[in-house]
């Protein structure tokens, strides 16, 4: 759950929509990102916020006063909606988390929430063709 190379500012500019009050019941902020491909809504990614400056004088020297927690919610189409957490080692990117789900939506055969995705596309998210 730590890495200083996420922050508020990385996930705005990723386009991250910020919610000052967590809808999971958890963390202090969330910040949400809408996957797409065309039109079509393939999965969400949640980051949540904890903030552990109220508590430095008790937490160990070196521990980031802000840490990140990504998931990201997907389904298979057929009223089977799970989600996945992941938990951030030091070095971890944005742009590692972001393909880690990914990977998973392709792997678990997920489906979009909405629209549909080219076959073509699909395949070649997967690395294979016709």
């Amino acid at each position: 759950m730590n890495s200083n190379l996420i922050d508020q500012q990385k996930l705005l500019e990723a386009g991250y929509k910020q919610s000052k009050s967590p809808t999971t019941g958890y963390g202090d902020q969330l910040f949400q990102k809408r996957v797409r491909q065309g039109s079509a809504t393939l999965y969400f990614i949640d980051f949540c916020e904890y903030d552990f400056t109220p508590y430095r004088d008790r937490l160990p020297p070196g521990t980031p006063g802000l840490t990140y927690e990504p998931r990201a919610q997907f389904t298979t189409g057929n009223a089977d909606t799970f989600n996945v957490a992941m938990l951030l080692k030091p070095g971890d990117r944005l742009e590692d988390v972001e393909r880690f789900f990914e990977k998973i939506f392709w792997a678990m055969g997920c489906r979009p929430y909405d629209g549909e995705i080219h076959p073509l596309i699909s395949l070649a998210a997967q690395g294979k063709t016709l």
